[in-house]
This record gives structure tokens, C-alpha cells and sequence, in this order.
């Protein structure tokens, strides 16, 4: 108690933004700021800036030639975050974490303080945070760090939140079937632990790196004590050359009907490995599908011009892979897509 109560006073002096958020806003930045736009530009105003390809297609990271707006050096308040964000869980079994995962679990956070705000329905974040440090994301603290600029921000994990929610709760209200659910790049996204026990003909399983699935399996141990776990926890590196059926576990059958979703993924990859992994979820025909909220401008889609051509760009990825796009939306001039492939 006494934790929380010194961490809710330097939250609220500080009006919390600086102390927590902007070392996730410039993540983020990092994430979807894939040319020069700012996040209020309409996709007409960016209808003419050219995009310039990578003159260097085996590297991760963005496209040169447009760029990127982050993330900025280290601020006082990333240096402040890498100090304090790591109390949160000094009675945590991830105490021991590297710093990266704490960095990785900033999201999961995000999505604990727009459920709050009720912007969003994910009571499981809330559950997955350390006992004593939740009412950091009651409604009260929340209400002092959403707002102006950094719920501007942030918007966009709203946005892709109910994106997929929405997609994915049509795909498995129809799946008459066994099936199955794959989450790609899973990080610490609760989707499996809040769908699974609504749908018990689905098996789940989540696909990261192996220091991510470590941390995973104790978050799951801990918050799911005497609990059916939600899924099947697998390390894969999508670097690799393997495809990811070479990953999944015996369970996993390609004669099922299979969601694959992928969710700010494809960023972190080169073109490679982004072609592999495509190659391999759309490799299984209808009714499985697919759901992308990412950036594809490394296989293509690159960011500009008028609505209807960006729209089209994404079809046209789709069809490359025989594969027919259903529901589509656009951000920030089309930097990222969100979209259904069945």
C-alpha cells in the first residue's frame, strides 16, 4: 500500500503523463509514423506526398526514404520510466524481467486505463497487473492522464482495439466448427484469455519470442491461478525462415477452420520474413481468414494518395495471395492498415 500511495501522489503532481505515457506515445510514434504525417492529417491531405521504396529491403525497421518521426532521444521522462516503471512489479514475479518487457508491458497498461475509462471492454489488463498496483488504472487516475494530446495519442489503440474485437467476434460467432485461433506476435494482448471461455469449440494459441512467452506464462500462472490456462504459449522468432506451422504444436490442425490475427507485427520485420509469414496464413482456404491491423509498406502498400487507392493497394495484397479483402480501414494516409482477408 504504501508504493501505491507514493506512486499515485508523483502521478498526480505530475499529472502522470510525463511519468508514464510519453514513453509509450513515442513507441507508438515509432509504430505508425511511417512518413512526415501528423496523426490529425486526413488522408486527402497526404494524397500527393510521394512514397519513397527502401533502398535497403532486408533491414526491419521503417522504409528509408520516408520518415519517421521516432522515437525522439531519450527524454527525462524515458529515463524517469526506466528507473520507476520496474517498481510497479517489485513484488511481481516479473521483477526479474529485462527492461524490454517492461517496456512490452507499457500496452497492456494502456489497455487496463482505457478500459477504465470504459473506451474500451478489456477487464482482463486490469487482472494481469500486480494487485497492488491497480489502482493506478481506477477510473479517478485515469481521468487525470487521458487527456488532450495523449488521448489524441493513443487513440489509435482504441481504434485497432475494436477493429479486431469486432472482426474477430463475427468470424467466431460463424465458426459452426472446431477451430482455431492464432495470435501472431502475440505480446501481452489479452484477446485469447477474454474470448476463450466464450467460445469453447476454439483452441487459442499465441505466437511470440521466447523471452515475451516466458514473461507471458508467469503474467497467465499468476493471474489465472487454478485456471485452465487461455492458450497454448509458443516461442517462434518470425526472422526465422521457417514457416510458422513449422512452430505450432501437433493440437494445431490445418483442416480447421483458422483465425489468424496480426497485430503491429510486420513493422519489426524485413520484407523476408513479412513475405513468409503471409505466404503461411493465407495458405489455408475459406472459412479460415485473416486479420492485419499493421503497416504494409514493406510488401507494397505504401502510404498515399486518395482514399479509394489506398483501399485498393491493401486489395491488391490480397489478391497477390488469392485472398478476397472484406472489412478495411485506413489511418494516417493509409500508414496503417486494418483489415479482413478471407
Amino acid at each position: 500500500m504504501l508504493i501505491f500511495k507514493v506512486l499515485l501522489i508523483i502521478a498526480v503532481i505530475s499529472k502522470v503523463t510525463p511519468f508514464i505515457l510519453t514513453p509509450i506515445i513515442n513507441h507508438e510514434r515509432s509504430l505508425v509514423s511511417l512518413q512526415s504525417v501528423p496523426s490529425d492529417t486526413s488522408t486527402s491531405e497526404v494524397a500527393e506526398r510521394p512514397s519513397v521504396p527502401s533502398s535497403n529491403p532486408s533491414a526491419g525497421g521503417p522504409p528509408s526514404g520516408i520518415k519517421p518521426a521516432g522515437p525522439p532521444p531519450p527524454s527525462l521522462a524515458d529515463r524517469v520510466f526506466d528507473v520507476t516503471f520496474p517498481i510497479l512489479y517489485i513484488f511481481s514475479p516479473l521483477r526479474s524481467t529485462n527492461l524490454e518487457s517492461f517496456k512490452n508491458l507499457r500496452v497492456l497498461w494502456t489497455r487496463a486505463l482505457l478500459n477504465a475509462r470504459k473506451e474500451i471492454d478489456d477487464p482482463i489488463a486490469y487482472r494481469m497487473l500486480p494487485r497492488g498496483t491497480r489502482k493506478l488504472v481506477s477510473r479517478f487516475p485515469s481521468k487525470l492522464i487521458f487527456r488532450g494530446p495523449v488521448r489524441k495519442k493513443l487513440s489509435w489503440i482504441k481504434d485497432r482495439t475494436e477493429f479486431i474485437d469486432a472482426a474477430a467476434s463475427k468470424w467466431m460467432e460463424g465458426c459452426p466448427t472446431p477451430g482455431q485461433v492464432v495470435i501472431i506476435g502475440a505480446g501481452y494482448d489479452t484477446r485469447a484469455a477474454r474470448f476463450s471461455p466464450l467460445n469453447p469449440n476454439l483452441k487459442f494459441f499465441e505466437l511470440d519470442l521466447p523471452e515475451v512467452i516466458e514473461t507471458k506464462a508467469m503474467l497467465y500462472a499468476k493471474t489465472f491461478r487454478g485456471e485452465k490456462s487461455p492458450s497454448t504459449l509458443i516461442s517462434h522468432d518470425l526472422t526465422s525462415s521457417s514457416s510458422i506451422f513449422d512452430a505450432l504444436p501437433p493440437s494445431f490442425s490445418k483442416e480447421l477452420p483458422t483465425l489468424f490475427i496480426i497485430e503491429a507485427v510486420m513493422f519489426y520485420l524485413p520484407p523476408p520474413s513479412i513475405n513468409n509469414l503471409l505466404s503461411s496464413v493465407f495458405s489455408l482456404p475459406s472459412p479460415s481468414q485473416t486479420i492485419i491491423v499493421d503497416n504494409l509498406a514493406k510488401v507494397g502498400v505504401t502510404p498515399g494518395g486518395p482514399p479509394d487507392q489506398i483501399k485498393q493497394k491493401c486489395k491488391d495484397l490480397g489478391t497477390k495471395y488469392g485472398k478476397e479483402m472484406g472489412e478495411h480501414k485506413a489511418i494516417w494516409g493509409g500508414a496503417i492498415h486494418m483489415a479482413e482477408f478471407k
